[in-house]
């Protein structure tokens, strides 16, 4: 805290973490300043069947990509998934692509839960990027319903690859995904079961979101970050 006192200006990269800083550490609205990150993936892609074969990844499949651990959000989506494949007899894999991080060892055994295919869930573990990249292209959706995230870099990832995205309607996402993406609430299990349908069930409103993606994903560049922070320098030297 001392530290953060002594700065003079304080970087985030969402308006959602500004008003979050403003908070919880009583920093002035003027001292923070909102650098936007953008993707950081190559365009360089693994060939799919190798990725799938290493993997065990079957086509057709939801993606999430992240890390395994509670605040990602992974029992309802998983629950949400069965609720699918249950009901409506979903032919997905859901694959769950990301190292494991505290309490991974709940998540994998609410996976591997019997669904009558064991091969239903896939704990990809970690991947490179240019295995990460793969996924993307060939996704049917990318799920991402963070309970809490100060800026996620997935779900750009998957929409730079044209793949449909269906994540929260809470945190930093709406802001940084904008309207290419179908919004869920993360606490309710139906309505991530219900954006992932929508979107796998209506091609059009998928196509809809791709487009959508692509144009969100251009206006978030490392270019336009340089820029921003270039401001911010010339602010406080008074240039």
């Amino acid at each position: 805290m001392r530290s953060i006192e002594r700065n003079d200006r304080v970087l985030t990269m969402s308006s959602f973490s500004k008003k979050e800083i403003q908070d919880l550490l009583g920093i002035l609205e003027e001292k923070i300043s909102i650098i936007y990150p953008a993707t950081v993936c190559s365009e360089q892609a693994t060939d799919f069947l190798t990725v799938s074969n290493q993997y065990r990844i079957l086509r057709p499949y939801i993606l999430y990509v992240g890390t395994i651990e509670p605040r990602k959000n992974l029992f309802r989506l998983i629950r949400a998934f069965r609720h699918l494949k249950e009901t409506y007899k979903l032919p997905h894999q859901l694959v769950l692509a990301g190292g494991n991080r505290w309490n991974s060892k709940e998540i994998h055994r609410t996976g591997n839960e019997k669904l009558g295919d064991e091969n239903a869930v896939c704990f990809a573990g970690y991947v490179a990027q240019s295995e990460k990249n793969a996924l993307y292209k060939n996704a049917d959706v990318f799920a991402f319903p963070s309970l809490y995230k100060g800026f996620g870099i997935p779900p750009l990832e998957a929409m730079n690859f044209g793949c449909p995205v269906v994540c929260s309607n809470a945190t930093s996402l709406p802001e940084e995904v904008g309207k290419a993406a179908e919004f869920v609430g993360p606490f309710v299990e139906d309505s991530i079961a219900e954006g992932i349908w929508k979107v796998l069930t209506n091609s059009e409103y998928a196509k809809e979101l791709i487009q959508e993606g692509y144009a969100q994903t251009k206006k978030l560049t490392w270019e336009k970050s340089a820029e921003q922070l270039t401001q911010v320098c010339q602010e406080m030297l008074g240039a």
